[in-house]
């Protein structure tokens, strides 16, 4: 049961670390944009331990490359696909590997960005109502780190400095002050900058985050307008792309098949095909990428 669990712990840059070791300390210092990456997502990983993954990743991907180039320079019996196919294969591998798994850690932020700023108008609401009933600054942050349901985000960050207090012996402004350096959201960042000052001057807690509540549901409101724009703006895209055109495209190869005539040296019923069983798909399957690229998931 043991073992069980902890192969379940095994990471891939773990691996990539017992490989690699210190055989990549010539080139971290080329690496060093992975460091502020890595703090911004929250990922739990050394600098070190994520750089040997990327490396490995690189490699990988290379021999993966140098072995499809030089299977297609064997299928097409092609002396140049031979020499330049494996070359050509290996660098775009490299390429690949190296730049899916550096950039991952700032799409990960991305997505934390957004579940930290969509629930900062709750989390501000939240601290609010307990500043109100006189709860002080550091129980406020205890009790919203328990609320994972409705503030994920906030929720994650608070917990962070419950532990920074409990088990690594920070006092509390020191750990709440940390939240602005590893935080991917400017938005975020100045709220707690707010809450720090306002701690330390002495101010009023209760009117601070009530004002910054008031604040962020305005602008979630704004963000709520903008979306639902582009909804309406997607709706009329599909109904021209799919609907409208797929139809008028249909009907004028139908009326050219009864005539005779065709396009693009392609009799009208093989377009037909192509409209129903090829363009088609392919438009709605772009429809459903973009509306998941500009349409929050929550």
């Amino acid at each position: 049961m043991s073992k069980s669990k902890s192969s379940a712990g095994v990471k891939p840059w773990h691996i990539a670390y017992s490989i690699l070791g210190d055989k990549i300390d010539p080139i971290l210092p080329y690496l060093e944009g992975l460091r502020k990456g890595l703090v911004k997502a929250g990922l739990r990983v050394s600098f070190r331990a994520y750089a040997s993954f990327v490396v490995l990743a690189a490699l990988i991907g290379g021999v993966i490359g140098l072995i499809l180039g030089l299977f297609v320079g064997m299928l097409f019996f092609s002396p140049t696909l031979l020499i330049l196919g494996p070359l050509g294969g290996f660098v775009v591998g490299s390429a690949l590997g190296f730049g899916i798994t550096y950039i991952w850690p700032s799409m990960s932020a991305g997505g934390r960005k957004s579940d930290m700023e969509e629930s900062l108008p709750f989390a501000a609401a939240y601290m609010a109502i307990l500043a109100s009933a006189g709860m002080s600054p550091a129980r406020i942050i205890e009790e919203m780190s328990t609320e994972t349901d409705i503030m994920k985000g906030m929720a994650q960050e608070a917990a962070w400095v419950v532990r920074d207090v409990k088990f690594l012996g920070l006092d509390f402004l020191s750990a709440l002050a940390k939240i602005p350096e590893r935080s991917p959201s400017r938005e975020v960042a100045s709220f707690i900058e707010g809450l720090l000052a306002t701690i330390r001057a002495g101010g009023d807690l209760r009117k601070y985050l009530l004002t910054s509540a008031e604040e962020a549901v305005a602008k979630r409101r704004l963000q709520l307008k903008g979306l639902s724009d582009t909804l309406a703006m997607f709706g009329e895209l599909y109904v021209t792309l799919l609907v409208v055109f797929p139809l008028l495209v249909i009907v004028m190869l139908s009326i050219m098949s009864l005539i005779g005539g065709g396009g693009f040296g392609m009799p009208p019923d093989m377009m037909i095909n192509l409209m129903t069983y090829l363009a088609i798909p392919l438009l709605g399957g772009m429809m459903i990428f973009m509306v998941n690229l500009f349409v929050p998931k929550e």
